[in-house]
């Protein structure tokens, strides 16, 4: 059976020969062209009746326009009309997207994780990358603003983060505990050498700082962290506070030391030249019983000789601790300078 069509007016009736269920794929404004088996745009002359070998019919106007023919399938499931061009596509818009990729990118038209940075909101995935569209770890700040509460940039972990040691901008008390990048209040233990994980946790004008302790009786050995204590700022003033002299104003702290402290705040503290926070705090205190190498085991930090036991009275021994000179001693106590090791005397 011969292929027939009739022009009436913007629009071709397909009569025999062709399938009814492909020409209800021509969506509105298209037209059937059976000859071909597919859909062209109508036109105000209609489609030419008859078959010409080389232009089969069409007006020349249509001859450049491919529609997507209901064939858009696989990766590219999605027909994108532009003017009287047709391309089949991943996507036209947001809702032909989901899953990992739930966003259109408008330029390639394919289904993206994201197409800009606000669309990544994971602290440690904050920043889209511009090229593979994809969220990545954040590489400066700007990367996190975006998000509500974490807006600075942690180099070290490429983490949004609340705050680091270097940026407390967004910390009202201008402290950012190191360990969680989490702001604080300020001021906190009042007690020199009170233990501590961060700057927040000292009173006003101390800082954390890890300590370590070298062995006066082992010189040749190197020094060992013995944990984060709370020590004055020489800086400081105030009742109890160095007064700008750590050697005058705050024995047995008398070494005037640059250090760093856990949140990154670099200062000038009150340190010990010759013991241990836990020595001194044992000084006097702890009952020893033995006057041997397990009486000093302890006295100070278990494992570390850093204190020994002495006889305090008769019958009554007690722990002290390592002295260069009696500024190395508690308030009060002298240092034996006559003994070797010299220890402070009861």
């Amino acid at each position: 059976m011969v292929n027939m069509r009739v022009v009436l007016g913007l629009g071709v009736v397909v009569l025999a020969g062709c399938n009814p269920g492909f020409v209800d794929q021509c969506r509105e404004g298209y037209v059937f062209d059976a000859t071909h088996s597919t859909c062209v745009l109508a036109n105000d002359g209609g489609i030419e009746s008859g078959v010409d070998a080389g232009d089969a019919g069409h007006d020349a106007a249509l001859d450049a326009h491919v529609p997507c023919n209901g064939a858009c399938t696989g990766a590219t499931p999605h027909c994108l009309a532009s003017g009287a061009t047709e391309t089949c596509v991943g996507c036209t818009g947001e809702s032909d997207c989901s899953g990992t990729t739930p966003h259109c990118e408008p330029t390639s038209h394919t289904c993206v994780a994201c197409v800009d940075s606000a669309q990544c909101t994971a602290v440690g995935m904050s920043r889209c990358d511009a090229t593979a569209h994809t969220c990545m770890p954040c590489a400066a700040n700007a990367d996190c603003t975006h998000l509500t509460g974490t807006t600075i940039c942690n180099a070290a972990s490429s983490t949004c983060v609340q705050c680091t040691a270097t940026d407390r901008t967004a910390c009202a008390s201008g402290v950012c505990l190191a360990d969680s990048s989490t702001c604080a209040a300020a001021g906190g233990a009042t007690a020199t050498c009170a233990p501590c994980a961060h700057d927040a946790e000292c009173a006003a004008g101390q800082v954390c700082v890890g300590m370590t302790y070298d062995d006066p009786t082992t010189p040749a050995t190197d020094p060992v962290p013995v944990g984060n204590r709370c020590l004055w700022r020489q800086d400081a003033y105030g009742t109890g506070a160095p007064n700008g002299d750590c050697f005058t104003n705050e024995p047995p702290y008398v070494r005037a030391t640059t250090t760093t402290s856990v949140d990154g705040t670099g200062a000038m503290v009150c340190a010990l030249r010759v013991s241990t926070c836990e020595a001194q705090a044992g000084f006097s205190n702890t009952n020893c019983m033995t006057l041997d190498m397990a009486g000093d085991a302890l006295c100070g930090v278990t494992a570390i000789h850093d204190g020994v036991c002495r006889m305090a009275s008769a019958g009554a021994n007690r722990c002290t601790v390592f002295c260069g000179s009696s500024d190395d001693c508690p308030t009060g106590f002298a240092c034996n300078t006559a003994a070797s090791p010299r220890v402070c005397m009861f």
